[in-house]
């Protein structure tokens, strides 16, 4: 089963995307895009970042049909697959200030 959510918090586009193998278990992935159009794959289940091409984002990106508009939506959603957004989103945010600040 591949699952895959999309949502806007500011000016980051996130896709969550869930892998489930046939015996249960998840591998939740978290694609963000910046403004200037970089990408990054946020394996969780390694525990790394991996910088995407426009075309990786867009293989991701491309069919997937549900959005979550609310932060309650993709609290509950990451919550399911094991992730605390708010930590996730504490860190990314963090890293794209230090991006735009040159810090």
């Amino acid at each position: 089963m591949n699952e895959a959510y999309v949502f806007r918090i500011g000016p980051l586009v996130f896709i969550l995307n869930i892998q489930q193998s046939t015996i249960g278990y998840s591998y939740p992935r978290i694609f963000v895009r910046f403004p200037d159009d970089g990408c990054l794959n946020c394996d969780l289940t390694l525990g790394a970042m991996f910088n995407m091409t426009e075309e990786e984002w867009q293989s991701w990106f491309d069919g997937t049909e549900k959005y979550l508009d609310t932060i309650d939506e993709i609290n509950d959603q990451c919550a399911k697959a094991g992730i605390n957004w708010k930590e996730f989103e504490e860190i990314i945010f963090k890293l794209y200030d230090e991006a735009v600040n040159g810090e």
